[in-house]
């Protein structure tokens, strides 16, 4: 990427160094150039400061930016389903906002996870989504020439010890069923008993409830499912079809609720107390999904039984049963060394 021509570069000692010089040798040039940040060391700081003083980059072919740009135009992006095509074009604007100025082959795994640590802080599922993304463009655009190798696959994940996947405990679905107002309370018990994302939950219909069971189409994978109602969902689902709503998750006058209208909800809901346990402790809507897979293996399926209810792939569910399966195969082992002494 071509620097601006306000910038001067000074090379000492074979280091170089750089300068905000505005009009440098002409009449217009100001007095006392400006020391800019190391170029080498402290890319972001650098550029953000060209920027503030008010000069901008030229971006090349070869930028973060046109490479992220191209792969968000491109026929495998496009092959994506609509909510994750939504959902990836916002990593791609914020890595396009943060680093998309650089050469995608000059950016290195230091400095994604800088950004990711930075503007992420709290947020680590998001963060390390964040990083998957940029990763899957880096893997179009290696093999057009935008870059040698992949610096986001070797950034590190940030260990998730509470960032709401955790299952649910029993006392928190307590709480949900006593203390959440009516649509909150049937969506829990939706997210749990079929196993679903929140808003494939939000899209659930009366017409989808067929023979017994509620019929899904995926937004994410577009597979459609038929998942046969848990008798622990039936009285919330006829109490539902009681009623004269469309959409079994909605608004109090029937109108349905975007993602963000239930996150809304849902957070001044947990706002509340006693309920407000369940958000300080760490456990979300997507903790239900982990406790349906860990309750389904629990009562003895196997992947492919929990794949057919709730729509993941063999090894997603195999990721939700790790922890799952760590903490059974610990019991059996604690229990097998305690019957042997």
């Amino acid at each position: 990427m071509a620097l601006p021509p306000e910038v001067h570069r000074v090379t000492a000692r074979g280091k170089p160094y750089y300068y905000w010089h505005p009009g440098r040798g002409t009449a217009h040039a100001i007095d006392k150039p400006v020391r800019l940040p190391d170029a080498e060391t402290e890319t972001r700081k650098f550029w953000q400061e060209i920027e503030r003083l008010g000069g901008k980059p030229e971006f090349d072919e070869k930028s973060l930016a046109t490479m992220l740009e191209k792969y968000a135009a491109s026929e495998q992006f496009e092959a994506l389903s609509a909510a994750t095509r939504k959902d990836y074009k916002r990593y791609v604007e914020f890595w396009t906002q943060h680093l998309g100025k650089f050469g995608a082959a000059d950016i290195r795994t230091s400095h994604i996870l800088h950004v990711r640590d930075e503007e992420y802080a709290g947020k680590l599922s998001t963060g390390n989504h964040s990083v998957a993304v940029l990763s899957a463009a880096y893997k179009w655009g290696i093999p057009r020439d935008y870059a040698v190798n992949n610096p986001a696959s070797a950034v590190p994940k940030s260990k998730i010890d509470s960032d709401g996947r955790l299952p649910w405990p029993p006392w928190a679905l307590e709480l949900a069923h006593k203390h959440f107002r009516p649509e909150l309370r049937r969506a829990v018990a939706l997210g749990l008993y079929t196993g679903q994302r929140l808003g494939d939950v939000l899209r659930m219909h009366r017409d989808h409830i067929q023979g017994g069971a509620i019929q899904v189409t995926q937004s994410k994978t577009g597979k459609d499912l038929a998942i046969p109602i848990h008798s622990a969902l039936r009285p919330e689902i006829d109490a539902f079809l009681a009623g004269k709503h469309d959409f079994l998750v909605c608004r109090p006058d029937g109108r349905p609720l975007t993602s963000q209208d239930f996150q809304a909800m849902w957070s001044r809901e947990m706002a509340k107390d006693p309920q407000a346990r369940i958000k300080r402790e760490g456990f979300s809507f997507h903790g239900l999904r982990t406790l349906a897979v860990a309750s389904l293996a629990a009562t003895g399926n196997n992947p492919i039984q929990i794949a057919a209810i709730t729509g993941q792939s063999l090894n997603i569910v195999e990721h939700y049963l790790k922890e799952h399966r760590q903490i059974e195969l610990a019991s059996q082992a604690i229990k097998a060394w305690e019957t042997a002494v």
